[in-house]
């Protein structure tokens, strides 16, 4: 029986690892530039010790390991591990293996693993297949190992001689820690709108537009507009901050605020966007804020008569800088009166007139007529006013005095005509107002010739005779279409051709209303 050939396969692995570990730093580029790759850096590697060689007894097989670059598999990234029979018979074939295992957090690259056969073993095969060196060694190249990837070498063979077979085998790799590092360059532009011009009731639309016209994300994105003196959000701030958050490249984001103008007048300001590593941006815009004033003139006469049209102007002109929307106008006419034409034509409802202009312009007027007729004595108040969007409204008013005119008829008639001597007659004397106004003060003064005598006298008012003389007291109030008679009667005392004279003074009258009746006195 030959002697059992014991093959103590002590990975002593005194391995040369050229542990090539290239760390490349990948600058900023632009996409036309291109990317440099990984130099391989060969380096005398340390000596590793392998592990103790430990026999399995229920396998029958013999193992140990050894882990590149710092012997401990908890910091190196290339694990080596060998497994062999106990022992073998010589001139049977028999296997061994090398398995290669990336232990690292990332790619292994140009794995070599080279393995020395020992004296006295002859090499029959590999998988996969081996390159042999000028050395007799033989190399395997496996190329890439992802992390945690492993790659087993299986060796067939045979012992030559009853011995001990010894051999060594080496790795090496080359560790690619690439680290691409993404140099961009985002660049900010913002640009910012108003309402150009408004009324100072109009909202004043802002919108902001931000932009990153570059490369990259732009970090942390605000919006600052500190806003002029006389603009106000429309909670009541004064300034407007808008945080954008993050803006990729290419990303535009858009934000509309609605402002109000505290007066009129230019405002021109500058917002800001800016956001981390110094990127700003700046954009102005302004807006011209306006108001209508209005003003409203009313004419008409201060007096008239009765049975005589009135007429009334009225003027609305819009002296502000901004346009009047929505004008309207009205005028209320007086109780006592009645509406005979108005130009333009209005809009009657409850004796108010009424007139939609649409827009004023500025420096613009309307003008507007309108035509009443009274319908008895008193005051007349007309008033007008105006209003529309965003002005102040404004009112006049013109107060006409409607006058009446007394016009009084004195009529003296005597009743008896001829009269004899000795007998009497009466001469009856009437006024009348004619007129639309009362008369007053009216006072009557009876002239009797030596002809005749007082006898008696009777009427709206006492009398007092002096002499020739009849007077009667004041009458206080005489209305239109009233009539008042006062009764004189006469003894005829002598023939001939007599005349009864009535003087009439009223306080309308500048001068005296003189009356006469002839009667004929007879024997």
């Amino acid at each position: 029986m030959k002697p059992r050939l014991i093959l103590s396969i002590v990975a002593v692995l005194l391995l040369s690892l050229v542990a090539t570990t290239t760390l490349t730093g990948c600058a900023s580029r632009t996409k036309t530039s291109p990317q440099p790759s990984a130099q391989r850096v060969t380096k005398p590697a340390p000596v590793v010790k392998s592990k103790p060689v430990v026999t399995n007894k229920m396998d029958g097989m013999t193992r140990s390991y050894v882990a590149y670059p710092t012997g401990d598999k908890s910091s190196s990234v290339l694990l080596i591990e060998r497994a062999a029979p106990a022992s073998v018979s010589v001139g049977q074939e028999f296997e061994y293996s090398i398995k290669a295992t990336n232990i690292s957090s990332g790619n292994l690259e140009d794995v070599v693993v080279t393995d020395d056969p020992a004296q006295g073993f002859e090499a029959s095969g590999s998988t996969p297949k081996a390159k042999t060196t000028a050395n007799g060694a033989m190399r395997w190249e496996l190329g890439k190992l992802a992390k945690g990837e492993s790659k087993t070498i299986t060796i067939k063979g045979s012992a030559t001689g009853v011995g001990t077979l010894q051999n060594c085998v080496s790795a090496e790799y080359a560790k690619r820690a690439c680290l691409a590092v993404n140099v961009v360059q985002p660049k900010l532009e913002l640009v910012k709108t108003m309402t150009p011009e408004v009324i100072q009731c109009d909202p004043i639309v802002v919108t902001f537009a931000v932009t990153n016209n570059g490369t990259g994300t732009a970090k942390d994105v605000v919006i600052t507009d500190q806003l002029p003196d006389g603009l106000q959000t429309t909670d009541g701030k004064s300034i407007i901050k808008s945080n954008v958050g993050d803006l990729a490249a290419g990303e535009t984001k858009r934000y509309k605020i609605e402002l109000k103008a505290q007066r009129t007048g230019t405002f021109a300001n500058t917002a800001t966007a800016a956001a981390a590593g110094n990127l700003k941006s700046e954009s102005q815009a302004k807006v011209v804020v306006r108001k209508p004033v209005l003003s409203i003139d009313k004419t008409g006469p201060e007096r008239i008569f009765i049975g005589r049209n009135a007429t009334y102007g009225i003027k609305v002109t819009n002296t502000g800088d901004g346009e009047a929307r929505d004008l309207i106008v009205t005028d209320t006419l007086p109780i006592n009166c009645k509406l005979v034409s108005s130009n333009p034509k209005a809009t009657v409802s409850d004796g108010k007139l009424t007139w939609n202009f649409g827009t004023l312009n500025p420096e613009q007027s309307e003008t507007i007529l309108v035509v009443v007729t009274p319908n008895g004595a008193g005051r007349l108040t007309n008033s007008a006013s105006a209003r529309a969007f965003c002005a102040e409204p404004v009112s006049d008013k013109v107060v006409t005095v409607v006058a009446g005119i007394p016009a009084v008829l004195l009529e003296v008639v005597d009743v008896t005509d001829p009269v004899e001597v000795g007998s009497t007659t009466t001469y009856v004397i009437r006024v009348t107002n004619q007129g639309s106004a009362d008369d007053t003060n009216i006072r009557i003064a009876c002239n009797l010739e030596d002809t005749m005598s007082f006898v008696k006298a009777t009427g709206s008012t006492n009398t007092t005779k002096t002499g020739q003389v009849v007077e009667f007291a004041p009458l206080g109030v005489l209305k239109p279409k009233d009539s008042a008679t006062w009764n004189v009667t006469v003894k005829a005392v002598q023939e001939g051709d007599v005349r009864f004279t009535v003087k009439m003074n009223t306080d309308a009258l500048k001068r005296s209303v003189d009356e006469t009746e002839a009667t004929n006195f007879y024997k």
